[in-house]
């Protein structure tokens, strides 16, 4: 389809919602995590905190002091993604990441994120997500480009001041949740441009105002990155949630990876109308689409949510996954798992092809259970005899 030229909405069936916005779940135990004031950069955490991790408190302050100052250490990963392309991933020094997940404890719940978000979730999957779409007739799906290092500072702090933490706590939070860009780091040329012109500080004033410190970014590997993201997409998946109740229409998000679908009959200027709204309030809460995997869905074709086939028979495993599986079993029941070229390139020992192999099985299982019942059988009795 075009992203451009078709309706920009169809007033009789898909007006954009005219409710009242709720407020975020409350963020205010965050207050007491620490204390400190922005003139003196004194910060001290809550009672127990440094015997939490077992770590040296002396470091911890410092790697604090550090994340304030824009001075937090990272190392850089470069990972090839499967479509083509470099997906940079950053890991905090180990103390940072100490107060990440110190601050993940605190934020990682269900009870803070939209009940349509998915990702970085304990208790949810990509299983439970795509199950929602099951009886989906038509698709609409919408990518969100370089999620992570879309999501910078500013917002961070917004979101947390929404969410009744205090000015302080809330700058503290947001720096050390977020990297500032070096022209050294690797992928620093493929940021959005605003992390490039813009410099932002916030001490004794709730304005962000220039300074020497370069907006920070989310980084995508850091231990709350995930949990964040998910506290900053609260209102962007109120809204599209919103838009598509109205509409009887169902949404989930999961990461960068948006889905609504519908069980009524396909009309495309419809679909059409309902995407440029889900667009715009994209655009309203600071990302961008990537339109190469943005995309209507019609029937007929195949419908994917997340790797998983959805529509008329229900959920269900893509051919491809269960034709792999079946021939890395046979290559196994033939030569055996040392010489079955099965996991060669990974350099697998026999158990860790296993169990790898055991993984996929025991995820598709929640899928078809009687096809990966059968598998995992073969599999134990494959290992047993080898």
């Amino acid at each position: 389809m075009r992203f451009f030229g078709f309706k920009k909405k169809e007033p009789s069936a898909a007006a954009a919602p005219n409710k009242k916005r709720t407020d975020a779940p409350s963020l205010g135990h965050l207050n007491g995590l620490f204390q400190g004031s922005a003139s003196s950069g004194a910060v001290r955490f809550e009672d127990g905190f440094e015997t939490d991790h077992r770590c040296d408190w002396k470091k911890v302050s410092a790697a604090v002091q550090a994340a304030i100052q824009r001075d937090a250490t990272y190392s850089d990963l470069v990972v090839s993604k499967k479509g083509g392309g470099l997906r940079y991933i950053s890991i905090p020094g180990r103390h940072t990441a100490t107060i990440q997940r110190q601050i993940l404890s605190k934020v990682d719940s269900q009870d803070y994120v939209n009940p349509h978000a998915y990702a970085y979730i304990p208790g949810r999957s990509v299983v439970e997500c795509a199950e929602q779409h099951g009886q989906a007739k038509w698709l609409i799906k919408v990518d969100l480009r370089d999620f992570f290092h879309f999501i910078d500072e500013k917002m961070v702090y917004l979101e947390f001041r929404r969410r009744g933490v205090r000015k302080f706590q809330a700058f503290v939070l947001a720096r050390i949740v977020t990297r500032s860009p070096r022209f050294e780091d690797e992928g620093y040329h493929s940021l959005p441009s605003k992390y490039k012109r813009n410099r932002w500080s916030i001490v004794r004033s709730p304005r962000w105002q220039e300074s020497n410190h370069r907006l920070g970014y989310l980084p995508q590997g850091a231990p709350a990155s995930g949990a964040i993201s998910n506290l900053v997409c609260y209102r962007l998946d109120q809204d599209i949630a919103q838009l598509a109740l109205v509409h009887k229409l169902t949404y989930t998000r999961y990461g960068d990876d948006l889905v609504l679908s519908d069980t009524s009959p396909f009309r495309r200027e419809f679909a059409e109308a309902i995407l440029h709204l889900v667009i715009r309030a994209v655009h309203q809460s600071g990302f961008e689409i990537n339109k190469e995997k943005t995309r209507i869905i019609p029937p007929g074709a195949r419908l994917k949510v997340l790797g998983l086939l959805v529509g008329d028979k229900g959920l269900r495993l893509q051919r491809s996954f269960k034709t792999k599986l079946d021939h890395q079993l046979y290559l196994i029941s033939k030569f055996g798992f040392s010489e079955s070229q099965v996991g060669k390139a990974k350099k697998l020992e026999p158990q860790e092809l296993a169990n790898q192999l055991l993984g996929r099985l025991l995820w598709a299982r929640q899928v078809e259970p009687e096809w990966a019942k059968v598998r995992i059988h073969r599999l134990q009795r494959l290992y047993e005899a080898s």
